[in-house]
């Protein structure tokens, strides 16, 4: 289920320059952000966005949070001897438990 924001709240983050949601749906029609003229437009007919409540809400299409995955095994050819990997699968585990752990903490988030 996308999360939806009051438009006021998506103009209070633009004024703060925090990051902003690339694609929006409001009033059953979808808009790109375009960074050059501060604005949500139309893919269709280039039409911008003109709100008519800022109380109304904006259904956020995409989240701009990137997805970060684990490392994967080690192949043989990876390292170029045992002490090698060793060392870099101990470095491999350590990055993909601090990769679970931002998971959980942004899964939490989103559940409050």
């Amino acid at each position: 289920m996308n999360k939806k924001i009051k438009i006021i709240d998506l103009y209070n983050m633009i004024a703060n320059k925090e990051k902003i949601p690339k694609k929006i749906k409001y009033a059953g029609e979808v808009y790109h952000h375009n960074i050059f003229k501060s604005n949500y437009f139309r893919d269709d007919n280039g039409s911008h966005l003109d709100f008519m409540d800022l109380n109304d809400e904006v259904e956020i299409l995409e989240d701009n949070t990137e997805e970060i995955e684990e490392l994967e095994e080690l192949e043989e050819y990876d390292y170029i001897n045992k002490y090698d990997k060793i060392d870099i699968q101990e470095n491999r585990l350590k990055i993909n438990k601090l990769i679970r752990a931002v998971k959980q903490m942004r899964k939490e988030k989103e559940n409050d």
